[in-house]
């Protein structure tokens, strides 16, 4: 082998020796995989990279990517497979429609013991799919979870039981529950609501003086409230007073137009009251 091509073969042999040695450094192999990843040595750490991976899962499906934010939201539960991660895939679903995949991640943080979940999934079965008789279920093994007074989504589940069996026609067990919500609520934390489905609920059953009662009692705690103002108009009709009936709509309707309708965004709540009802009721006034 000539001076010439043993210089240029002991270039080579340096140059590959360099490469590789630079490669380790950088926890690059020689084969050009990746080793320089961020590693994951502490609670916290492994906490930080949940929340990372469950906020960007979140973004991308509020974004409509729910592939991509369901795989990312996937990937924190497989860092932290507890009932509380897979609780807080639900949300976001359940607001773009997503039920199928928001059931199913309930279901699991249930199944993992997350009480807070089993009331979460009572809630949303009444509110999203209106499957009341799986809602009143759920309450029932949620609430017998506490000694005391039991929420869910930050509502009396009490109360929500009264609403759920109102809307499967069983007025009397309606009535117990509204009954024993507002017996044994705190006053400063009763939900004034409440009256309204409990006027409802009498209404249905024909008591339209202990309905007209219970709407006195809503606009003595709240008189902004226009759902209660045209009840109250549907009760004076049927009681034959119809410029009192009239007076309860149009101030309903002026409540409504400054803002005060309850509602949600996302999904029909049981008894919405809508502005169209109103101004209905309001053509028999001219």
């Amino acid at each position: 082998m000539g001076i010439l091509k043993k210089i240029i073969l002991l270039f080579s042999v340096y140059a590959i020796l360099a490469i590789a040695f630079q490669s380790a450094k950088r926890g690059v192999s020689f084969v050009q995989y990746n080793t320089d990843l961020p590693v994951i040595y502490t609670d916290e750490d492994l906490s930080k990279e949940f929340d990372k991976l469950l906020n960007a899962g979140r973004q991308f499906a509020y974004l409509g990517d729910f592939e991509k934010g369901n795989a990312l939201m996937d990937s924190a539960t497989l860092l932290k497979p507890y009932g509380r991660a897979f609780q807080q895939k639900a949300p976001i679903n359940l607001l773009q429609g997503n039920y199928k995949k928001a059931f199913k991640a309930l279901d699991k943080s249930v199944e993992l013991g997350y009480d807070y979940a089993l009331g979460y999934r009572a809630w949303a079965k009444m509110h999203y799919l209106q499957d009341y008789a799986g809602a009143i279920k759920d309450f029932e093994t949620y609430d017998a979870l506490s000694d005391g007074p039991s929420y869910a989504f930050a509502m009396s589940v009490m109360m929500l039981k009264g609403i759920a069996k109102k809307e499967l026609g069983d007025l009397g067990g309606a009535i117990e529950a509204f009954n024993t919500y507002i017996k044994e609520e705190l006053f400063e934390k009763l939900d004034v609501y409440v009256y309204l489905h409990r006027g409802l609920t009498y209404y249905e059953m024909g008591a339209l003086d202990k309905a007209l009662e219970d709407y006195e009692s809503f606009l003595a705690l709240y008189p902004n409230g226009p759902e209660a103002h045209y009840q109250k108009g549907l009760v004076l009709l049927d009681k034959n007073e119809k410029e009192a009936a009239c007076n309860s709509f149009k101030e309903s309707l002026r409540l409504i137009r400054k803002g005060y309708r309850r509602g949600y965004i996302w999904n029909e709540i049981p008894d919405q009251l809508y502005r169209a009802e109103v101004e209905e009721k309001l053509e028999l006034c001219s």
